[in-house]
């Protein structure tokens, strides 16, 4: 429990690019500034977000090892973002899909039991959508069907006629 609410704030980056200088001081100087552009890009108040928590997961890769030209994506560490309040957080996640075309994604923080859950959930529905159920997601930790569009009626509704 203690562990959840120590991530609870927490958001986890995937698809920025990593600073390849040696220096640490440097590499936390760009996350920085790749998170305050990333917080820009969605007009969101990069107050928001504290500075001195954003750190890179999973063990730094040697700089020869990066691709000159591209910085190829299997060496960017996820970053994990840590916001000043729950509010701030989902207003990120809300509007992070918007970082589809620079190809970076996010999730919330999740304890390794949270995410083995969800994977499991996430098969469930995969099987069940092989056998033909179809716009299944998971909400609340549950797998329950898509909500129709707002304005639009579900399949099978008979408007009345005046």
């Amino acid at each position: 429990m203690q562990d959840r609410d120590t991530r609870k704030c927490n958001v986890v980056v995937f698809g920025i690019n990593e600073s390849q200088s040696e220096d640490p001081e440097l590499r936390i100087v760009h996350d920085v500034q790749q998170v305050d552009s990333i917080m820009s890009d969605l007009d969101l108040n990069p107050e928001s977000v504290i500075k001195n928590k954003a750190r890179r997961l999973g063990i730094r890769q040697k700089s020869e090892m990066f691709s000159d030209a591209k910085n190829d994506v299997r060496h960017r560490r996820p970053l994990r973002m840590t916001f000043t309040d729950m509010e701030s957080k989902f207003m990120f996640l809300k509007k992070s899909h918007l970082l589809k075309e620079k190809n970076i994604s996010s999730k919330p923080d999740m304890t390794p039991r949270q995410r083995a859950y969800r994977q499991k959930l996430t098969e469930e529905i995969r099987v069940r959508e092989a056998l033909g159920e179809q716009d299944l997601v998971i909400r609340n930790w549950q797998i329950v069907k898509r909500r129709p569009p707002p304005g639009s009626a579900p399949l099978g509704t008979i408007y009345p006629v005046h």
